[in-house]
């Protein structure tokens, strides 16, 4: 497990969701099934008939991918410790 230990380290590991998930969309826009979603092929983002709303097609899932594995870092944070020296020069390890 990589130590989280600045900002960087957090701006990593929420990039790493980010593309994670994006890619896990990616591959669910490619499964095929009989379903009325057109799964198994790309669809192209368009206007949709009426011209009143727009279709995001193939983008959607990877959105959705990409927000569904950031929202799991809100329910599954990481874990980080901290290790501390108290006066008696004992050795404690913090879990948060």
């Amino acid at each position: 497990m990589e130590p989280l230990t600045g900002y960087w380290s957090y701006f990593g590991m929420f990039f790493a969701a980010v593309v994670s998930g994006a890619i896990g969309g990616f591959a669910f826009e490619h499964m095929p099934a009989q379903s009325q979603c057109h799964m198994g092929s790309i669809r192209v983002p368009r206007l949709s008939n009426d011209k009143k709303s727009f279709n995001m097609g193939f983008l959607s899932n990877i959105l959705l991918g990409a927000v569904t594995a950031v929202a799991i870092l809100y329910f599954f944070p990481p874990e980080t410790q901290t290790i501390v020296k108290d006066a008696n020069g004992v050795t404690v390890v913090l879990q948060s």
